[in-house]
């Protein structure tokens, strides 16, 4: 939906859209028609490890043909970054995750033994 409002807003209030835009967008709707139900049908019928799973082969594939466009050493270096502060950043909520689930844990431990001297 968002993507029709803005094709509308840039063709019809903006003007001068390029054709280069047109064919981009008359690819990708047909992509998106198609897979979005076959992505949601995957999601719900797979395993969440085996979706992960692929995502970091569709991650590594589109890294090497990244890498294969012989990109400036800038651009490189910006892809090196991001990818690390990204590593970083999920690493640093596993963590998170982690502690929080070993403390619930331990909660329901407590419970458990609370409820075991209350009978």
């Amino acid at each position: 939906i968002n993507t029709v409002v803005g094709v509308y807003w840039r063709a019809v209030w903006e003007g001068d859209v390029s054709p280069v835009a047109w064919e981009y967008a008359a690819v990708s709707v047909p992509v998106a028609v198609t897979m979005a139900p076959l992505g949601s049908f995957l999601g719900s019928h797979l395993h969440r490890q085996v979706l992960a799973g692929a995502i970091y082969i569709l991650e590594a594939a589109a890294l090497i043909g990244f890498l294969l466009t012989k990109p400036s050493t800038l651009l490189i270096l910006q892809g090196a970054v991001i990818i690390l502060m990204s590593f970083a950043f999920f690493t640093v909520l596993a963590k998170m995750g982690e502690k929080i689930m070993v403390h619930d844990a331990d909660v329901k431990v407590r419970e458990v033994e609370v409820e075991k001297k209350g009978k």
